[in-house]
C-alpha cells in the first residue's frame, strides 16, 4: 500500500480569531440601515476566512480520506471472508436448532396422541362396564361426554450443546402476509410529509392544508471576497 502524508496546517492565526469573532457575531446588533449594512462587511469577512480554512485544509483532509479508504478496504478484505464463514455456520448451527425443535415437537405430538388415545380407551371402557352392569343411561352419557383434554408436558431439545462464549437469543416478530386483514389498532397512518413539503414548494405563501402550518425559512448566502 502507498504511504500517505497528512501535514497538519497552520491555523496559529486563524486559531486566534475563534473567540473573537464568535463574540463579535453574538454581541452584534442591528439597530439601523447602516449598522445592517456593517453586519454584511462583517460576513463577507468571515465568509473569506472560512475560505482560507476550506484552503488550508482541503490537502490534509483529502489525504486523510485516501488512508482512511486504503485502511477500510485492508480491514474489510481481511474481514470479509471470515463474516462470511461466521454467517455461513451461523446459519447451519440454527438449521440444526431447528431440526432439534421439529423432533422436539413431533415427539410431544406423539405422546400427545398416546395419552389421547388412552384417555378415549378409558373412556369406552367406562361405557362398556357400565352398560354390562345394566346403567345403559349412564354408559350413554359417558359416551356422550366430550373427550376428556390431554395436557402433556412440553419437552425441550436437549441435544443441543452450550458452548462458552456462545448464547442465543430468541425474539418473536410479525410479518405482515396480508395488510386488508390487519385490525386497524396494528395499522400505523402518518401524514405524508413528502407530499406536505411539496405542496410547500410549489404553493408558497398560498400553500393550505388542513392541520398544517406553513411558514418560510429564508437562508442568505454570502460570496467570498
Amino acid at each position: 500500500m502507498n504511504e500517505v502524508t497528512i501535514v497538519t496546517p497552520d491555523t496559529t492565526e486563524l486559531e486566534g480569531g475563534n473567540r473573537s469573532v464568535l463574540e463579535r457575531a453574538i454581541d452584534f446588533m442591528i439597530p439601523h440601515a447602516r449598522a445592517y449594512e456593517h453586519a454584511g462587511v462583517l460576513l463577507r469577512d468571515i465568509k473569506t476566512e472560512r475560505k482560507v480554512i476550506a484552503y488550508k485544509f482541503a490537502e490534509p483532509v483529502n489525504n486523510a480520506w485516501k488512508a482512511h479508504k486504503a485502511m477500510v478496504k485492508m480491514r474489510n478484505d481481511l474481514d470479509e471472508p471470515r463474516k462470511r464463514a461466521e454467517e455461513i455456520i451461523k446459519h447451519k448451527r440454527g438449521e440444526y436448532r431447528a431440526e432439534q425443535d421439529r423432533i422436539a415437537r413431533a415427539e410431544q405430538e406423539r405422546l400427545r396422541e398416546i395419552a389421547r388415545k388412552e384417555a378415549e380407551d378409558r373412556q369406552l371402557a367406562e361405557a362398556a362396564q357400565l352398560e354390562k352392569d345394566g346403567h345403559q343411561e349412564a354408559a350413554e352419557q359417558v359416551l356422550d361426554a366430550p373427550p376428556p383434554m390431554v395436557v402433556v408436558a412440553p419437552t425441550f431439545p436437549t441435544t443441543v450443546p452450550k458452548a462458552e462464549g456462545l448464547s442465543v437469543r430468541t425474539t418473536w416478530k410479525g410479518r405482515v402476509v396480508n395488510a386488508k386483514a390487519v385490525p386497524d389498532q396494528y395499522m400505523l397512518c402518518i401524514p405524508n410529509d413528502k407530499l406536505i413539503q411539496a405542496h410547500a414548494r410549489s404553493m408558497g405563501a398560498q400553500a393550505l392544508i388542513p392541520g398544517v402550518e406553513f411558514f418560510k425559512v429564508e437562508t442568505e448566502a454570502v460570496k467570498a471576497l
